[in-house]
């Protein structure tokens, strides 16, 4: 799933599993080579059940963990 800030940038790229899915490492490989590509601030990994957020640094170096959802503002 790609949500898009407005029509030419890509703001949060999500990976979505099923429930009966616990999430692994190679989910999180999966979400950043997508993020790689699309260039997003943000990714998201879930199952409906779990959720886990990451903020991408501005020097694109770094993610850090959130305990929230990124709002779309403006």
């Amino acid at each position: 799933l790609l949500v898009y800030k407005n029509a030419l940038t890509p703001f949060l790229v999500v990976e979505c599993k099923s429930p009966q899915i616990p999430i692994q490492q190679k989910h999180g490989d999966q979400v950043f080579a997508y993020r790689e590509i699309l260039q997003s601030s943000y990714v998201l990994i879930t199952n409906g059940i779990t959720h886990i957020c990451g903020k991408i640094s501005p020097d694109k170096l770094d993610v850090q963990f959130i305990d929230y959802f990124p709002e779309l503002n403006g």
